[in-house]
């Protein structure tokens, strides 16, 4: 199954509006427990993506802006870059600490937040360990994934046997863009990633898992696609896809 992402406000005058009549549910909601926090510190001082990484979030300035925007329940999920580590081990300690830091947080008030488990991709056997864990002891809603993790992107053979995993559970399977494994040299200065690069970065991992038949394979993973699939509408592979 696959749902796809779109404007909370497409169908209402106003946000005033929205908020009224909509109790929406925010598929990405983008939090910073502790030890990812520390982790981009240390490995993506700047700003990561074309944007500064926040120095402030709380549980609390996140219930103040659900109530403003109408958001009934919101997946804490991390945002890009996501993580990665050269070693495989240190790489699964990472998630599973942001992963018990983020199941206590969704803990505090289950009935408005659930948690979108981090994996250690893409070490694949890594990640089905800990998606087993995340998703059986953590009782997570279901994992997130970027569209490409080091340069294996979505639908790429190699993640096969996770994607059994997921199929077999029918989990819940949030895609989010990160920087493209290849960025053109002097093409779109000036432009920050989220501004563009998404866009395309979206549409090409999920081209890559239609030319793999990953929808096809794995039927039973319920996937959704942000931002509305964005540059996906103007191609073949989604007209492929839909059918």
């Amino acid at each position: 199954m696959l749902t796809m992402t779109t404007n909370q406000y497409d169908h209402y005058d106003n946000q005033e509006n929205a908020v009224r009549y909509l109790s929406k549910i925010d598929f990405q909601s983008h939090y910073l427990p502790p030890a990812y926090l520390d982790f981009l510190k240390r490995h993506y001082p700047g700003d990561p993506d074309g944007y500064p990484t926040p120095d402030y979030w709380t549980m609390d300035w996140q219930r103040d802006k659900m109530r403003l925007l109408g958001v009934a329940y919101a997946h804490l999920m991390l945002s890009s870059p996501n993580i990665w580590l050269p070693d495989a081990g240190e790489c699964l300690d990472l998630a599973r600490r942001i992963n018990d830091q983020g199941a206590g947080m969704a803990a505090e008030d289950p009935a408005h937040f659930g948690l979108i488990a981090t994996l250690p991709l893409p070490y694949e056997r890594e990640s089905i360990v800990e998606a087993r864990r995340a998703l059986d002891e953590l009782h997570a809603d279901g994992v997130g994934l970027t569209t490409n993790h080091h340069g294996c992107y979505l639908g790429d053979p190699r993640l096969d046997g996770l994607m059994r995993e997921l199929d077999a559970r029918g989990a819940l399977a949030i895609i989010h863009p990160t920087a493209p494994a290849v960025l053109v040299p002097d093409v779109c200065e000036g432009l920050s990633l989220p501004a563009f690069e998404y866009f395309v970065e979206t549409t090409r991992a999920f081209t890559n898992m239609v030319m793999h038949d990953t929808f096809v394979r794995f039927p039973n993973i319920r996937w959704v696609l942000p931002h509305a699939a964005r540059s996906l509408r103007c191609s073949p592979t989604g007209s492929r896809a839909s059918r």
